[in-house]
């Protein structure tokens, strides 16, 4: 047994002729390693992007295809001492490594380069088969949904917090830009964390970090959460008389849309902050920081828990539930999780051992954001590993 002390923290591997080439996972570090264990070959300038995956090009075995949780690159790998044949015919964009060690280096070629969201996503929004997707970088990319590439690349300059419409988007400093012009349409000065529209788009409610919800279109403040605690969720009842609004504070609130801080009632049960919050018929759905789901009564305007959904012992490592959509039609509750988990139940309150129907994980990071389309059953997600997914439940 041969042990390779690889520099470069590499999370990859892959035969190179008779070779073995790792690469680092952020260092930019590539090496070249003989059979025996020696090194051959180093350089430094690969890509950063959270290397873990590497192939070789099908059609020519010195182009290497480099997979990274943020981006991927092709790239072509030369040994500067001719050790090893390479293609002289490509043309050579853009050079990684142009000062290599004189004595057994590495040169890297990028070719092709594709990098999306640059840090965390963060904010996202569908509508029809158009998706928007946004992160702390500025970076909002305009995607269809059945495209891997996305046909539009807009950067406003400040972190994306949330999505009030296609046309409008909310940042960490507070303020809300128009996404097409770049303009800046309002600045609440806090945090613009999320958002909810009726049926006929006359209304808009915003939840603030500072526990303001607000009515866009009167700029009435509907309700104020104690302490000022984040609004990190906001859902309007089926009539739209009535709004949810979840809140680090433990609590989701009930108000009067038409009124100004006109609180109905206050449900309590989650031992950590209310995450997310969704109204159907006469049910309300929570999740929280604590791994649970409660479902609330609102019948006779009681607001009493029904029952209350755990998340399985075999969702392994730290983690909370970040966001919640419920099919009524299908009884299906949809949850995400902060390491990277679609987590979903049926609804159904005579199930005793509140065991999941799905439990996958999706992302390798935190789950920040979630859409669900109950017509094409179709799940889209951002995560803080830089990717969008989208999913197709297939309901038996």
């Amino acid at each position: 047994m041969i042990v390779y002390l690889a520099s470069g923290s590499p999370q990859a591997i892959i035969w190179w002729h008779s070779y073995l080439l790792t690469v680092g996972y952020i260092s930019s570090i590539v090496n070249v390693y003989s059979l025996d264990g020696s090194l051959i070959g180093s350089g430094d300038g690969a890509p950063t992007t959270a290397i873990c995956h590497l192939q070789w090009n099908s059609d020519e075995q010195d182009l290497l295809w480099i997979g990274g949780y943020m981006g991927l690159a092709l790239v072509r790998i030369e040994l500067l001492d001719n050790r090893t044949p390479s293609p002289v015919e490509k043309v050579m964009f853009t050079i990684i490594n142009t000062v290599p060690e004189e004595t057994s280096s590495l040169s890297l070629t990028t070719i092709i380069h594709r990098t999306l969201h640059e840090t965390a996503g963060c904010g996202l929004y569908m509508e029809n088969d158009e998706i928007l997707s946004g992160d702390l970088s500025g970076n909002i990319f305009h995607w269809t949904i059945h495209d891997i590439k996305p046909k539009q690349h807009t950067i406003i300059p400040d972190s994306i917090r949330c999505f009030i419409s296609k046309d409008l988007v909310g940042t960490l400093s507070g303020i809300l830009y128009n996404v097409d012009t770049q303009e800046i349409v309002e600045d609440f000065q806090s945090t613009i964390i999320c958002s909810a529209w009726n049926k006929n788009k006359t209304i808009c409610l915003i939840g603030l970090g500072d526990g303001t919800l607000i009515n866009f279109h009167t700029k009435k403040i509907i309700g104020l959460h104690s302490n000022n605690a984040e609004i990190w969720s906001v859902c309007l009842s089926p009539n739209e008389e009535l709004c949810a609004t979840a809140s680090e504070d433990q609590t989701t609130c009930i108000w009067k849309v038409n009124d100004e801080q006109n609180l109905i009632a206050t449900l309590r049960g989650h031992t950590t902050a209310v995450t997310s919050v969704q109204w159907k018929h006469e049910r309300i759905y929570t999740c929280a920081d604590d791994r649970t789901v409660r479902i609330y009564n609102t019948q006779s305007n009681l607001y009493n828990c029904l029952y209350v959904l755990h998340t399985p012992k075999s969702l392994f490592g730290w983690f909370t539930l970040t966001y919640l959509k419920v099919d009524e039609d299908q009884k299906l509750i949809i949850c995400t999780t902060q390491n990277g988990y679609l987590v979903i139940w049926r609804d159904d309150e005579n199930n005793e051992n509140d065991v999941p129907i799905l439990c996958k994980k999706i992302h390798f990071g935190s789950l920040e954001g979630l859409i669900y389309d109950k017509e094409t059953h179709r799940i889209v997600t951002i995560g803080s590993d830089c990717t969008v997914t989208s999913l197709r439940l297939h309901i038996h």
